[in-house]
C-alpha cells in the first residue's frame, strides 16, 4: 500500500509538473507571440520609413536637376548649405565649355528671292583648355553634349561678385566654370 502510496504522490507530483510546464509554455507562446508581433510591426513602420524617405531623395533630385543653378547657388550663398555635389557640363568636340561670348554675327532678315528667312547666327565658345572656336549658334545646339561633373570647390570673385565653381569630370579632368554655364 504504501508503495501504491508513493506512486500516487509521483503521479500527482508528475502531472503538477506537467501542468505547470504546459502552462509556462503557454504563457511563453503568448509572450513570443507578442514579441513577434511587435517586431513585425516595427519591421512595417521601418520599411514605411524607408520608402519615405526613398521617395523624398527622388523629389530632391528631381529638383535640383531642373532648379535654374544661378538662383540655387544665390540660395546656397545666402543660407549656407551643402552645395549640389553633381552638375552638367556642356561638352562639343571632346572639349568641355566653360562660357561662350554673346553672338559675333546676328543677322536675320528675308531673302527676296525665296521669301524665306534666313538666319546667321554665331557664337564664340570658350573651351576648358583655354583655347576658343566660333560656331553657327544652330549647329552649336544641335551639337552640344553635357556630361556629369562633381563639384569640387566653390569660389567668389571679389572684383565682379561671379560664383565659379572648380569641377571634375569622369575622366579626371578638372577646370573653372562659371555658374552661369552650368546644367
Amino acid at each position: 500500500m504504501e508503495t501504491e502510496k508513493k506512486q500516487k504522490n509521483k503521479t500527482e507530483e508528475t502531472s503538477d509538473v506537467s501542468l505547470e510546464e504546459s502552462e509556462l509554455k503557454k504563457e511563453e507562446s503568448s509572450e513570443v507571440n507578442k514579441e513577434k508581433t511587435e517586431i513585425d510591426r516595427l519591421m512595417e513602420m521601418i520599411k514605411q520609413q524607408s520608402d519615405k524617405i526613398e521617395k523624398l531623395e527622388k523629389d530632391r533630385d528631381m529638383l535640383l536637376s531642373v532648379a535654374d543653378k544661378t538662383q540655387l547657388s544665390r540660395y546656397y550663398s545666402r543660407n549656407q548649405k551643402m552645395l549640389p555635389t553633381k552638375v552638367k557640363v556642356r561638352k562639343i568636340d571632346d572639349k568641355f565649355i566653360v562660357g561662350w561670348s554673346d553672338m559675333i554675327e546676328n543677322e536675320v532678315y528675308q531673302d527676296p528671292a525665296t521669301l524665306r528667312w534666313v538666319e546667321n547666327q554665331k557664337i564664340k565658345v570658350i573651351f576648358s583648355d583655354g583655347s576658343s572656336g566660333i560656331y553657327n549658334l544652330r549647329d552649336y545646339v544641335k551639337r552640344y553634349k553635357t556630361e556629369e561633373a562633381t563639384i569640387v570647390s566653390k569660389t567668389i570673385d571679389d572684383s565682379d561678385g561671379n560664383t565659379y565653381y572648380t569641377v571634375r569630370v569622369p575622366s579626371g579632368q578638372e577646370f573653372k566654370i562659371n555658374v552661369t554655364f552650368l546644367n
